[in-house]
């Protein structure tokens, strides 16, 4: 490590100085990423979103055909191709 800060030509106070610079960014960034999800509505399209999946879940999951109309469109499907050879 010290190896690299010879490399770079940086002393102690300039490394604190980088650092502390690195955090304060870091921070600013966590306090404005919130306020630009909420200004942008991205929290409520997401949202949103998985309640649709959930309600598409819902849905998959009751979706069965009951045996008699399974059975008519057997038939139907049998009857629109004609006679067979």
């Amino acid at each position: 490590m010290s190896a690299i800060i010879l490399f770079l030509g940086l002393g102690m106070g300039e490394i604190f100085g980088l650092l502390l610079s690195l955090a304060i960014f870091i921070l600013i960034f966590l306090a404005l990423r919130g306020l630009f999800l909420w200004y942008w509505k991205i929290n409520l399209m997401i949202l949103n979103q998985e309640k649709q999946i959930d309600l598409l879940r819902k849905l998959v999951d009751r979706q069965t055909i009951p045996s008699d109309i399974a059975e008519k469109a057997r038939k139907y499907d049998e009857m629109s191709r004609g006679p067979q050879p």
